[in-house]
């Protein structure tokens, strides 16, 4: 191939101006091609955000602020695969021949696989040869009649919608339960239609099965371990994670939240029994108002002088979303702060209308006051 032809920096330069879709593309040419990708694209693959493998699209892609770099495409469809049989090409992924095509339309690769789930293995660990170990490896998955959650090396972070359906929050559980080490990042999004009768239970009105959010995902739940997580759950409030959450950022999105639950949570943090790891947390509550000096006062809450600006709380995500996303928590602008009893660190706590934010410091209270 004439690439080599060139001197080392040149076939860097060329390089560097190929969309990943490409780069992957021409990674199969041979060995000698792969091993310079790998090597003259370094740099660029370590600040590539992260790669999606998205279960519903069966895509494979590098999303961006306003786009999505498609860089594989993967077809299960039978009929597709006998119109385009003649475009179809044969490669090997990581030991396993896959049939390809190149699309007309996004010139990227499209791979044949009926079930896809029996080559993604072999997809993933072609991806994490070629890339490294350094991009950050998502699955993500939407409610599906076939819910289906992958063993797959380095995978950092889940998407994950139930649906409607308990058997799919089960398999997640159980999906948590067996991977090691845990997630740096879990989104969780369900939508039930449940209502919560007086013993603190939920029923499905599709199925009729009664289950407590404990029951679930009980407190050991690798859920609660993973760095960061995101939680929306629109027909039932959940006060499990603040309950047993133990990573570093939170970001949960409800119908209900009860103020004995976030003032619950707020002591349990001051008394330094729970959540010793936690950095930030940030609920949003869609129909009810958060009482603020209800729970300002009940958590014994400190303030700064009206007269003077507190400190702006922010700090870097553990998860940054897509490349080119704001990569620090959203900040926090409060007067009223807490003090932890155990090691006298502190925490601003910022109620407004439906928001609750909660943002620990790594400073004293006597450091954090002379911010001000």
């Amino acid at each position: 191939m004439k690439l080599f032809k060139f001197p080392y920096l040149v076939q860097q330069e060329i390089l560097h101006n190929f969309e990943y879709k490409n780069l992957f593309l021409i990674s199969f040419v041979s060995k000698n091609m792969k091993k310079l990708i790998r090597s003259s694209q370094i740099e660029r693959f370590k600040s590539t955000n992260s790669i999606v493998y998205d279960s519903n699209e069966q895509l494979v892609c590098i999303p961006f602020k306003n786009t999505l770099d498609r860089i594989l495409q993967v077809s299960d469809r039978f009929n597709h695969y006998v119109y385009f049989k003649n475009s179809y090409f044969p490669l090997d992924v990581a030991g396993k021949i896959i049939y390809f095509r190149i699309c007309d339309i996004s010139r990227c690769l499209v791979a044949f696989c009926h079930p896809w789930e029996t080559a993604i293995q072999s997809i993933h660990n072609y991806f994490l040869d070629l890339f490294g170990s350094s991009v950050e490896y998502r699955w993500r998955t939407w409610n599906q009649p076939e819910f289906f959650i992958p063993q797959l090396q380095n995978l950092s972070a889940l998407s994950i919608s139930c649906g409607v359906k308990l058997v799919n929050l089960k398999k997640v559980q159980d999906y948590l339960s067996s991977s090691s080490p845990v997630f740096k990042r879990v989104d969780l999004r369900t939508r039930y239609l449940t209502f919560q009768n007086h013993y603190g239970l939920f029923y499905s009105l599709i199925y009729g099965d009664q289950h407590t959010t404990e029951e679930l995902f009980p407190p050991e739940s690798n859920l609660y371990q993973a760095e960061s997580i995101g939680v929306t759950q629109r027909e039932l409030a959940t006060p499990a994670v603040l309950r047993h959450f133990q990573g570093r950022q939170a970001f949960i999105k409800c119908d209900m939240c009860k103020d004995q639950d976030l003032i619950e949570f707020v002591n349990r943090w001051k008394s330094g029994e729970a959540f010793q790891k936690l950095e930030y947390l940030t609920i949003g509550v869609c129909f009810n108002e958060i009482s603020q000096n209800q729970i300002l006062n009940a958590i014994g809450a400190k303030y700064i002088d009206a007269a003077k600006r507190p400190p702006r709380h922010t700090l870097p995500k553990v998860h940054i979303k897509f490349h080119g996303a704001n990569p620090n928590t959203p900040k926090i602008l409060s007067h009223a702060y807490v003090v932890r009893e155990s090691d006298n660190r502190v925490a601003s706590v910022l109620i407004q209308g439906r928001i609750f934010k909660f943002g620990v410091w790594n400073k004293t209270e006597q450091e954090f006051l002379k911010m001000v």
